[in-house]
């Protein structure tokens, strides 16, 4: 199967959809919808539909389907998660919002049009935001404070919306934190997955010289040992501050909107994509991910004033929800919240940075590459390691500064 075709089942759905939106006597043109290397758990297709001298866009995202991959990647659970987030958290989530009246509501994410279940059937049919103005920036240029103040309050929504579902509508809440926890942290038991992890942590060790940061590189060389069941057990861990978080905060997974008369340099609005690995989690895992990802060490100068920044948007919204933040998510919890679960947003950095940085060669293509029969082309060696080497100890040495815990 090619990157842009579809099973019977999968095309039979799309074309019951598009008579469902009334869309009869159409024509349907496929094409890739992203590069090699941009996704690693599911194909992105573009389908631009013409009927009756009319225009509509869709994007489908479709389950890899060959079982080598599938063996090392927990495909079917992945789509899953990303299906119930749209189909359950996010409804929740709006529905509390408009009971509370709220003028600006969070829905920075792409309307879900369709689900398709099934092994080897997996997709879900999503508006094509890039229709409505949204771009996508490149993955290896660090943003700036607007573009970062502006992901942290949508940031903050998110999280704000689960601790008012917690205080407010508890049963609601204990039924999604119910349907939100074993996920992609939960599969180190695949091969591929500890291989992953274990790769990207050797290759950001090798970014610190051990004589000249010598003090980081024994915490992170120390903390590598044991990563796996230390990085479960936070992420398992009972806690009362959890939120639905969003988890692959990378620069990859959000489409930004510009004022027009800023020549686009000044973002209105973002987008977040792929919630496939979303799950309850501390707050400090999505900040630390997307901060130690998204900016470079010039930008974290700003680091205490991004994080007051994040509290004080959460507080306000919390207010307007019909909560108090203080005392929900008060600044010092937060505080504590970031240096003991920051280590698995660093860890998920590293993921993210490692692709972000490859910026001299061709990502391998992980779904169709014959040269990689064990499906393992994700293993591979940066050729001009220049970009990651600054990027990734600037984020570890950072990290160390800010006082957050190896572990």
């Amino acid at each position: 199967m090619s990157a842009i075709s579809l099973t019977r089942k999968q095309l039979k759905a799309f074309e019951n959809l598009l008579e469902g939106l009334g869309i009869f006597n159409y024509t349907i043109h496929f094409s890739s919808g992203m590069k090699i290397g941009e996704n690693c758990a599911g194909l992105i297709i573009q389908a631009n539909v013409k009927w009756n001298g009319n225009e509509s866009h869709f994007i489908l995202k479709r389950a890899p389907n060959e079982k080598i991959f599938r063996t090392i990647i927990p495909v079917h659970e992945v789509f899953q998660r990303e299906a119930y987030v749209y189909r359950t958290v996010f409804p929740e989530f709006l529905k509390l919002q408009v009971e509370r009246q709220i003028p600006t509501p969070f829905k920075s994410y792409p309307r879900l049009y369709k689900c398709i279940n099934g092994y080897y059937q997996e997709m879900l049919i999503f508006e094509n935001m890039k229709m409505s103005g949204f771009k996508l920036l490149p993955r290896h240029r660090p943003l700036d404070k607007t573009h970062v103040l502006l992901v942290l309050k949508q940031y903050a929504k998110l999280h704000a919306l689960t601790l008012a579902l917690r205080d407010q509508k508890r049963e609601v809440f204990t039924e999604i934190a119910r349907n939100m926890g074993d996920g992609f942290f939960e599969q180190y038991t695949r091969e591929a997955v500890r291989r992953l992890g274990e790769h990207r942590f050797n290759q950001a060790l090798k970014a610190l010289d051990p004589i000249k940061d010598k003090v980081v590189f024994n915490k992170l060389y120390n903390f590598s040992k044991t990563m796996f069941p230390k990085l479960t057990a936070l992420i398992e861990a009972e806690n009362p501050y959890a939120v639905v978080s969003h988890i692959d905060c990378g620069i990859g997974n959000m489409l930004f909107k510009y004022d027009p008369r800023s020549e686009g340099s000044i973002p209105t609005d973002v987008c977040i994509l792929d919630f496939q690995m979303s799950r309850l989690a501390s707050p400090a895992v999505d900040l630390s991910c997307f901060l130690f990802s998204a900016t470079d060490k010039a930008m974290r100068e700003n680091y205490d004033d991004f994080i007051s920044e994040y509290h004080r948007s959460l507080c306000t919204f919390l207010k307007m929800l019909g909560s108090d933040g203080e005392k929900l998510l008060p600044f010092t919890v937060l505080q504590e919240q970031l240096k003991q679960h920051s280590i698995v947003g660093l860890y998920m950095a590293f993921l993210l940075m490692y692709v972000q940085s490859t910026v001299t060669q061709q990502i391998p293509d992980i779904f169709f590459d014959a040269s990689h029969a064990n499906g393992y082309s994700f293993l591979y060696d940066i050729e001009d390691r220049s970009v990651y080497n600054t990027r990734i100890r600037d984020s570890i040495l950072d990290f160390n500064r800010f006082g957050y815990s190896f572990h």
